[in-house]
């Protein structure tokens, strides 16, 4: 026996039997020898104990050789995630001029193993590059400089002339800013124009010599500016007499001081103080009435046409309702966006002034709030690339800080200290940001937003700099737009002796990045893929689970096509163990109620009174959200009233006794990392556990529900986040317990709304967190929405044939069975219902089924007010105007389409197919986001109220709510149904108007002194009005 054995354990070290082929006898070999796949060879390994071995005598309890499949292993410790080394950089994404490179590394070295933290940091990152070669027919981009005539009272050596600028840095230098009374340009300082009563032709003329140094230099007055504000030019443009007299002086005026042409600054229309709701159709008559007097002007020999351009918003709330972009773009030469300013001391947290991109952890009105976006915003409302001039504004928007945190989005209390210079609270110019940095103040460069901050002390600010510039103009090329635009050129270090940079060091990186060429708009680049990364960890701890592995598509622009096939790729994997039975439970109606529900316009306001009736369709009511605040549950600023909402939503329980209320404490806008620093230390957590049983018991909740979104991921995470998570619920749910039996109540319910995607493998330890939580909410929707290329239900049943690698998984019965395979007890998940629909734009409006190539999100509903984003009673709407109704059967969900606006989302027939399946694998209940968005005033989808809710208990054989809309209220009417957008006479008085938006009514009444003159569409003169006139017209 003993030859046997010494000959196995020989064999094996020597790999003599590695031809063997026998796949489940392979052999485990311990102290660094190879893997085996010898029969009969099957060593322990030091992790593992052997029941019966052979040889023990003779070689030592580490070389007794176990009889085949007879090793017991034992726990193994966590490992966590470490990243192998970066890949090499790949090729520069142009072919010449200006591009990106990109490099990746994989969390391998090791793979996190056994609940192990994952790797921190990006898997990607990227920088800047350029190609020697000049690209052909390179194009000339416009370099759009503002020049402030304020800046000449600046403190030396910072006061700036018109002679300190140096021309052959701009193709369009824009002098800012004249005003205009009674119609008319008009200078602003005395200094600028020659008369008697202004000494000297000083700085218009000496503005427009220096095309004396660049022949080729173009020069613009512009008119406005945001101290000008809104109400003048909202005056002005009302009456056609007074725009007549603007156009006219104007192009004298621009004549006889020598500019080439007039920029507008009406900052903005529609919005400050003394605008008018027509603004937006008057900004529009007042270009094309100034461009025809430009285009019909009686030009001296050696005179050529005058140039119109304008300065525009790059805030979505703005650019929206102030301007008819496609028209406006017909007759400007050129658009200068406003890129910058995004964000600023008027917050409450540090942020960029002009970040490239949006940040993931943003909410929806944030992530709207950057240059890309702005672009886009602008591109879809029919604006030519190629008169869009990107906005880079050379001086930075500063705070002071609220604490420690010098973090991006950091608390902050107030504008920053004025600039030694430029004296203005919450504004530092480049070059004062250059005097911070060289007293010691640490650089940040965020990768993610592509933009720089630096903070000192408690001084924090977010600028642009040459890095950050060049991100911007390699993005500005990659659009197809027509070239850049400064504010201002007086904020650079204009004599260099600031930034140890040279003379003009922004600036003169602006004219070298664009002059080195680059990718021309008409020359659309594909996309290619990168080599595939390593597949991930198996997803389940038990059972089946599914491996992952992703690749990036690298070098599209210009219009180019992107990569074909799929970035992420899966296959089946293998647990070890087997997972236990599901368990048998009641089925749970739990219902979220948005606080934000009561700030919608009406009839779409719900209030918690407006719950009364219905609160009993669930059997838990979820208040979204709470607040956090320094590891303690908080009142929310806006809750401090005299019938605080917590009070209002629990008072539901003396109509409903049987109905449980829970806090819900989180949300997507809150973000990880509040969580992320509470979870991090026991103590912390101790004091959250703590705080939290006193205030769910002072508002009478009965339990919490934790909407961490998501641990582990996001800006401000942690790696250990998911083991934090379990230990917090885990504290959480001793406390409930033990302060239930000292008290003899019933202890507080304990749940947590979880991902529905990617994000659970990483978040949770899934098989840890459910023997704490009394129930989870899975988010088994949002699976597809605008973001992807083409449209997709947002919360399919089932995947389709069609669909292959990672997109197979996108569905409600791939993401519950990865909880189930995790380890969740069937009877603890709640399905995840969201009663709203992912809306698109269609390309081509003729191709309108599932997975039709999109452009981009759908219109704003009239109430959500958000792109891509559709309540359910906002589709019931749609539906009513003639939208086609599509029940797709294989996946099991809904969609409509309407010209070439598309909808995914679920109605009564879906949502029953879901409580079905629900039944089915015998799941603990369903959960719906959020109840509010149903038609909760039946005014929308037929008359019934919350008829989704009511479906949703009709499927479960419970009784429904039979309760009809209230009568409509009367103030505005329905005098807008079927009319189109615009305005229109009242028939009984002609001091009011109707304003119509999208089918809603406004009901306004015009200025004092004046009445609607319908041939004007305005309101008018009283003298100038007849109101014996036609008012139906």
């Amino acid at each position: 026996m003993r030859t046997v054995v010494l000959a196995a354990v020989l064999l094996c070290a020597l790999s003599v039997c590695e031809a063997a082929v026998d796949r489940d006898l392979q052999a485990a070999v311990q102290a660094g020898l190879r893997r085996a796949a010898c029969p009969h060879c099957r060593l322990c390994s030091s992790r593992a104990t052997c029941r019966r071995t052979i040889g023990r005598a003779l070689c030592g309890p580490l070389c007794a050789v176990c009889r085949t499949a007879d090793c017991d292993n034992m726990p193994q410790d966590s490992v966590s995630g470490g990243w192998a080394p970066w890949g090499v950089w790949s090729e520069c994404s142009a072919t010449c001029g200006a591009g990106t490179q990109s490099r990746r590394r994989t969390c391998t070295a090791p793979a996190p193993e056994n609940g192990g933290a994952p790797c921190p940091g990006n898997e990607e990152e990227t920088r800047p590059c350029e190609v020697a070669d000049v690209c052909p027919e390179e194009r000339a981009y416009r370099r759009v400089c503002y020049h402030t005539n304020w800046a000449q009272y600046r403190p030396d050596p910072t006061a700036f002339f018109p002679e300190d600028i140096d021309p052959a840095l701009c193709t369009h230098l824009i002098y800012s800013v004249a005003i205009f009374e009674e119609n008319q340009l008009l200078a602003t300082e005395e200094n600028e124009e020659p008369d008697d009563s202004y000494p000297g032709r000083e700085l218009y003329q000496a503005f427009n010599d220096l095309k004396k140094s660049n022949p080729e230099l173009k020069t613009l007055l512009s008119v406005g500016g945001w101290d000008f504000g809104s109400a003048p030019f909202s005056d002005m443009v009302t009456s056609a007499t007074n725009r007549s007299e603007f156009v006219r002086t104007s192009v004298g005026f621009l004549r006889d001081w020598g500019f080439d042409g007039l920029d507008l600054d009406w900052e903005f229309p529609t919005h400050g103080e003394g605008a008018r709701p027509s603004d937006k159709q008057r900004f529009t008559t007042l270009i094309q009435e100034l461009r025809e007097a430009f285009d019909t002007e009686d030009l001296e020999p050696g005179q050529e046409r005058l140039l119109l351009t304008a300065m525009v918003s790059a805030e979505k709330s703005i650019v929206e309702t102030a301007y008819e972009i496609d028209k406006i773009s017909r007759h400007l030469d050129f658009v200068n966006l406003m890129t910058y300013d995004l964000h600023g001391s008027w917050e409450a947290v540090t942020g960029l002034s002009s970040p490239l991109y949006p940040a993931e952890e943003e909410n929806e009105e944030a992530r709207h709030l950057n240059v890309r976006d702005a672009v886009r915003l602008w591109l879809a409302g029919g604006a030519p690339a190629e008169k869009l001039n990107l906005g880079i504004g050379l001086h930075g928007r500063s705070f002071r800080l609220a604490g420690g945190d010098t973090s991006l989005r950091a608390p902050a209390v107030r504008a920053g200290v004025a600039g030694t210079y430029t004296e203005e609270a919450g504004m530092l110019a480049y070059f004062e940001i250059c005097t911070m940095l060289s007293s010691g103040a640490t650089r940040v460069f965020d990768e993610e937003q592509k933009a720089p901050y630096a903070y000192l002390e408690n001084q924090w600010v977010g600028y642009d700099d040459a890095e950050s510039i060049g991100y911007k103009i390699s993005f500005l090329k990659q659009e197809g737009l027509g070239g850049s635009m400064v504010w201002a050129v007086d904020l650079d270090d204009v004599s260099g002796q600031f930034c140890n940079q040279g003379r003009y060091p922004l600036l003169n990186v602006i004219k070298s990045r664009l002059e080195m060429g680059g990718s021309d708009a008409d020359e659309p680049v594909d996309g290619r893929w990168t080599d595939w990364g390593r597949w991930s960890a198996c997803s389940a701890t038990c059972g089946s689970g599914v491996q992952s592995r992703d690749r990036s598509c690298v070098g599209q622009r210009q219009g180019g096509e992107w990569c074909s096939g799929d970035a992420v790729e899966t296959r089946q994997c293998e647990a070890p163990e087997a997972c236990p039975a599901p368990v048998e439970s009641p089925y749970r109606r739990v219902c979220f109620y948005s606080s934000l529900a009561q700030e919608r316009p009406q009839p779409a306001t719900v209030d918690p009174e407006d719950l009364s009736l219905h609160a009993g369709l669930c059997s838990h009511l979820v208040y979204a959200h709470g607040y956090m605040e320094g590891n303690q549950l908080v009142l929310d600023e806006y809750d401090y009233e005299d019938f605080p909402e917590y009070e209002r939503i629990n008072n539901l329980k003396n109509e409903h006794p049987r109905l449980k209320t829970i806090l819900s404490v989180g949300g997507w806008t809150f973000g990880s990392k509040p969580f992320s620093d509470m979870a991090a230390t026991e103590a912390n957590r101790a004091e959250f556990v703590s705080s939290a049983v006193g205030f769910l018991r002072q508002w009478d909740f009965d339990g919490l529900d934790l909407d961490w979104e998501f641990p582990a991921h996001r800006k401000g995470s942690r790696r250990g986040d998911k083991a934090a998570f379990s230990s917090l619920v885990r504290e959480l749910k001793q406390a409930f317990v033990a302060e239930g039996g000292d008290t003899g109540r019933e202890p507080l319910i304990l749940t947590a709304t979880v991902a529905g995607g990617k994000a659970i493998r990483k978040a949770y330890d899934i098989r840890e967190i459910s023997k704490h939580l009394d129930f989870m909410n899975v988010m088994t929707y949002d699976f597809h929405g605008f973001w992807d290329r083409v449209t997709g239900l947002s919360s399919p049943l089932y995947g389709a044939r069609s669909e292959r690698g990672a997109a197979a998984k996108l569905n409600m019965a791939a993401s519950i069975q990865q909880w189930l395979d995790g380890g969740a007890p069937a009877g603890k998940l709640n399905v995840g219902l969201g009663l709203y629909g992912r809306s698109y734009t269609l390309k081509t409006p003729s191709s309108h089924g599932l997975r039709a190539p999109s452009k981009g999100p759908g219109q704003p509903g009239q109430y959500s007010d958000e792109e891509g984003l559709l309540r359910y009673y906002e589709i019931c709407r749609m539906l009513s105007r003639g939208a086609t109704r599509v029940f797709d059967r294989e996946q099991g969900g809904t969609y409509a389409y309407l010209g070439n606006q598309w909808v995914g989302y679920d109605d009564e027939e879906s949502l029953t197919h879901k409580v079905n399946w629900m039944k089915e694998k015998s799941l603990g209940g369903w959960m719906v986001w959020s109840m509010d968005e149903d038609d909760a005033s039946g005014q929308f989808c037929g008359g019934q109220r919350f008829p989704l809710l009511n479906a949703l208990n009709r499927a479960l054989g419970l009784p429904t709510v039979a309760a009809t809309a209230a009568p409509p209220d009367t103030e505005g009417g329905d005098f807008c149904t079927d009319r189109q957008n615009g305005f229109y006479a009242d028939p009984e008085d002609c001091g009011l108007y109707y304003n119509c938006d999208r089918g809603v009514t406004y009901h306004e009444e015009c200025w004092e002194g004046t009445l609607w003159n319908p041939d004007l569409g305005d309101c008018d003169l009283e003298e100038n009005v007849d109101c014996s006139d036609n008012w139906e017209r």
